[in-house]
């Protein structure tokens, strides 16, 4: 071997050294789990909203961050019957407290942006107010005047959902819109159609509020299904963004993110993460010049460990729990996100009972961590059991 070679093959083997330092974390991670991941590929359909479409109440907003009511019946049929209602500290339009009503099972729902929580109770009403007349509305109505005269709950909601589909799944604006006014009689003839085919088996709630400081008692709730916002995904802010266009015509208390998801989110307090594989990821992200994404991480991770600490004392000993979430390659840097959440979970008071992967979240062949290759970012379901005595 030349000089010229052994100085190329030294150089290769640095490299390979510092990569591996890099990752020592997340590699750790990944391989004390890897006997543990079980890909379940039925479950694709169930952690996406599309399977909310047709469903009654469910179709009035299908939310493209929820899962299909389909996985709350497999997590019923699996949980038989919980000791008190079914929690979702991160519920969204409400598909966990719609469909445990719908089975007849109690749900709490818990949802920091008020104008989703309001959508989720309005589908928790009874087939009485399906006979209220239709709202006031005209094409040329302005949003303010036409929100003053709305009083009733299933009538906002309607106007809500209207002002939501000026937006696409992912956010951006649609445009060649009907008018505002059109827009609301049809979400009100889809609204009254299903509110009175069928009546509710159970009471359900959906409360604004935050997930990391739950307005809940101790050991109140019998179950827990939930999707956390997913790291760098989705821009829940600017997903929300329509329902800014009422903050003149009524007030939205408490409208703050839960957790700091949105790949631009405002930048959270800095300090490090609790999770060593987290804390080495905003580490390279702080390297690499992204140390705003550096302080989401940190702050999304904190966050998500303060509402597991959340849950656990929310609910009774031996409760069932599935959580929902998908981990991100974040300026590409790989955040296992649900690995992480699965160590945190067992450090709040829950027991993991498995994790199921029901998809991976990047189009690619994967990228070397590590000594591992090909790793994807994935969308999983952690089963988990509240622990007793803590």
């Amino acid at each position: 071997m030349s000089r010229q070679d052994r100085r190329t093959q030294g150089r290769r083997r640095a490299v390979r050294a510092r990569q591996k330092a890099a990752a020592r974390e997340r590699e750790a991670l990944e391989r004390r789990f890897v006997g543990r991941l079980a890909w379940r590929r039925e479950l694709e359909q169930l952690v996406s909203a599309r399977g909310a479409a047709p469903e009654p109440r469910h179709r009035w907003f299908p939310y493209r961050q929820g899962f299909a009511p389909a996985l709350v019946r497999r997590f019923l049929e699996q949980a038989e019957r919980p000791p008190g209602p079914v929690l979702d500290p991160f519920a969204g339009s409400g598909t966990t407290a719609i469909e445990c009503a719908r089975q007849g099972v109690a749900a709490i729902g818990v949802e920091a942006i008020p104008e989703l929580a309001a959508i989720g109770a309005a589908a928790l009403l009874p087939p009485a107010a399906a006979r209220l007349p239709p709202p006031p509305a005209g094409p040329e109505q302005q949003l303010g005047a036409l929100a003053a005269r709305l009083h009733e709950p299933a009538h906002r909601a309607a106007l809500l959902i209207a002002l939501a589909r000026s937006v696409r799944g992912d956010g951006t604006p649609r445009r060649h819109l009907p008018p505002l006014g059109e827009r609301l009689r049809r979400c009100w003839e889809v609204i009254a159609e299903d509110l009175a085919a069928e009546s509710l088996r159970a009471r359900a709630w959906m409360l604004a509020g935050d997930a990391r400081r739950l307005p809940l008692r101790a050991a109140s709730c019998g179950a827990l299904l939930t999707s956390p916002p997913y790291l760098g995904r989705f821009e829940y802010a600017r997903l929300a963004a329509p329902f800014a266009a009422l903050a003149g015509a009524r007030a939205s208390p408490g409208s703050g993110p839960q957790l700091p998801a949105a790949r631009h989110a405002d930048a959270p307090a800095a300090g490090p993460p609790p999770h060593p594989a987290a804390a080495e990821a905003c580490a390279r992200l702080w390297e690499g010049g992204r140390r705003r994404a550096a302080r989401v991480v940190a702050g999304y991770v904190r966050g998500l460990a303060q509402a597991l600490a959340e849950a656990a004392r929310v609910l009774v000993p031996a409760a069932p729990a599935w959580i929902v979430l998908g981990g991100a390659f974040v300026h590409e840097v790989y955040v296992p996100a649900d690995l992480i959440a699965a160590e945190l979970a067992e450090r709040a008071g829950f027991r993991l009972e498995g994790i199921e992967v029901a998809r991976a979240l990047s189009a690619s062949g994967g990228r070397r961590l590590g000594g591992l290759a090909r790793v994807r970012p994935r969308e999983s379901v952690l089963r988990l059991v509240r622990l007793n005595g803590r």
